[in-house]
């Protein structure tokens, strides 16, 4: 795939023989980015736009969301963040229509790269960090712990999150499901 031109247009290629497959136009599409059955188009800033991946036929748009991401058959969203944390609000979505199916709530993200567990993080009321497990297949956020001597700025990979603790070290802790 491609983004280029005057005016700008998106053009799809097969991989086995690089032959065209699909044109459109680009209308202010940033990048791209897999989405299972779609194509998401990021869209200027704030938006985006799916493209049936084979055809490149309008499937939804909005302008609601400011990233996205395929997991578990799902797309995992954030809407726009002016708060000044790094907390998001998380939702998932149906990546064929691009309809809201859970609200995950406002959590920061602690993963170390696609397809690790989905780590939730925020600060806990009466100190240190509640984590959960970010569920997008049910729809939800499953409590994992509160870590008392943790201050933020995790990453988490398979059964251990790695977290800065409050007198500016790091510890790692260990999760189970």
């Amino acid at each position: 795939m491609t983004i280029a031109g005057t005016p700008a247009t998106i053009t799809a290629y097969g991989l086995d023989r690089l032959d065209r497959r699909w044109s459109i136009p680009a209308e202010r599409a940033e990048f791209a980015l897999g989405c299972g059955p779609v194509l998401c188009l990021h869209v200027g800033g704030v938006g985006l736009r799916a493209v049936d991946a084979a055809t490149g036929q309008p499937r939804w748009h909005t302008d609601r969301w400011t990233w996205v991401f395929p997991y578990d058959g799902r797309l995992m969203a954030s809407t726009a963040n002016s708060s000044g944390t790094r907390l998001e609000e998380l939702v998932v979505l149906d990546p064929t229509t691009g309809r809201e199916v859970a609200g995950l709530g406002r959590w920061e993200l602690a993963q170390s790269g696609f397809g690790d567990p989905l780590i939730g993080v925020r600060r806990h009321p009466a100190g240190g960090l509640y984590v959960t497990r970010l569920d997008a297949r049910a729809g939800e956020a499953r409590p994992l712990d509160v870590l008392p001597e943790a201050a933020g700025n995790c990453q988490a990979s398979v059964s251990w999150l790695l977290c800065q603790r409050v007198n500016g070290s790091y510890q790692l802790f260990r999760w189970s499901d």
